[in-house]
């Protein structure tokens, strides 16, 4: 008999939740990503950046919300994403 183990990001997973693993940590990642590039913007205006960056999965989208001073620096934001 053979058995067989599955470490993902340094801990045992279960074979049957090997899939959901790695879409958790997929996500996590594109999420770090996101807030890394949207923590470098600064608004032009008043030299602020985002706050309150959340992130929500919902299915297999992902949406993420912040707290901008204005207009401007949401324009910013949207754009770096594109």
């Amino acid at each position: 008999m053979v058995k067989l183990e599955w470490k993902l990001n340094g801990r045992t997973v279960p074979s049957n939740r090997v899939a959901d693993e790695l879409g958790k940590s997929i996500r996590q990642a594109a999420a770090d990503k996101v807030k890394h590039a949207i923590a470098g913007i600064r608004c032009p205006v008043h030299g602020g950046s985002a706050r309150n960056v959340r992130v929500a999965n919902t299915g297999s989208k992902m949406n993420f919300t912040f707290t901008a001073c204005c207009d401007v620096l949401k324009q910013a934001i949207g754009a770096r994403l594109r």
